[in-house]
């Protein structure tokens, strides 16, 4: 199957991989921005939409 995962497949692609990346693999922001090449501040922006995603 390829594509997102049905409950992720609203969020953009840098949110899934920041949801991969830090919420399941646990692996800190700096080294979540430095794999997929942006930097910190846009990472915890990614995660924020990801949590508020997740209230709604």
């Amino acid at each position: 199957m390829a594509g997102p995962l049905p409950p992720v497949a609203h969020l953009s692609e840098p949110e899934q991989d920041v949801l991969v990346l830090h919420l399941v693999l646990d692996l800190p922001e700096a080294e979540v921005a430095e794999l997929i090449g942006t930097d910190a501040v846009a990472v915890h922006m990614h995660l924020r939409s990801v949590r508020a995603a997740r209230r709604h």
